[in-house]
């Protein structure tokens, strides 16, 4: 199987995929700011949502979205609701300065709302979601279970996302000693509402293409 698999050009898009900015990135960041294992988490999250998308594609569950006119749109309205909700919570950390919060003293808590905010904002985005759709099957090989190549391919954006991910995460932490003072911190809180709110926004306006 190994040797029928277009490895390359699956490769080429998959790479520039990841490293297209976007909501995954600047939740990273944001996370990261705050400590380096939130940074980690939250990555974490947001990769493993890559694998679900890879199932969904697989058992034609993106195919019946994006021909149900009316399912897709619950769709995007899902995924705005949810990046409006992350911006309204960045917004309210810059008018009130959030404290920083070091890994000696992070909380259990944080931990987990950040593993959680990344894997539902990978997994509430409609745009990954047709993506996977458009791209995973033109490299199935037939003969061969669907949904394990899927997985497989889904497998491999893990590795590469996470690899990647991971290098902001630890740029941001070798960094720290710039990054972790109140107006730094402010001007990233009140970046990331913005683009939340951008992103949430333009999946409830934009037309559906």
């Amino acid at each position: 199987m190994l040797e029928l698999f277009p490895w390359i050009p699956f490769l080429v898009a998959i790479t520039l995929l990841t490293l297209t900015p976007g909501v995954d990135t600047m939740m990273v960041l944001r996370r990261s700011i705050s400590s380096q294992r939130q940074g980690f988490l939250a990555s974490l999250g947001i990769c493993l949502g890559l694998f679900v998308h890879g199932a969904l594609s697989a058992l034609g569950v993106s195919a019946i979205l994006a021909s149900s006119e009316t399912l897709f749109m619950f769709m995007q309205i899902i995924g705005a609701g949810y990046l409006i909700y992350l911006s309204l919570h960045a917004f309210k950390d810059f008018w009130k300065g959030r404290a920083l919060v070091l890994e000696s003293v992070a909380e259990p808590s944080a931990m987990r709302s950040a593993f959680y905010q990344g894997f539902l904002n990978n997994l509430l985005n409609p745009k990954t979601l047709l993506f996977y759709m458009a791209l995973l099957p033109q490299f199935l090989v037939s003969g061969y279970s669907p949904l394990l190549q899927s997985l497989m391919m889904a497998l491999i954006h893990f590795c590469i996302a996470m690899v990647w991910q991971g290098g902001l995460v630890l740029g941001v932490h070798r960094a720290r000693h710039l990054l972790f003072n109140r107006g730094v911190v402010r001007a990233l809180d009140g970046l990331s509402g913005s683009v939340y709110l951008l992103f949430g926004l333009r999946l409830i306006l934009g037309e559906r293409n």
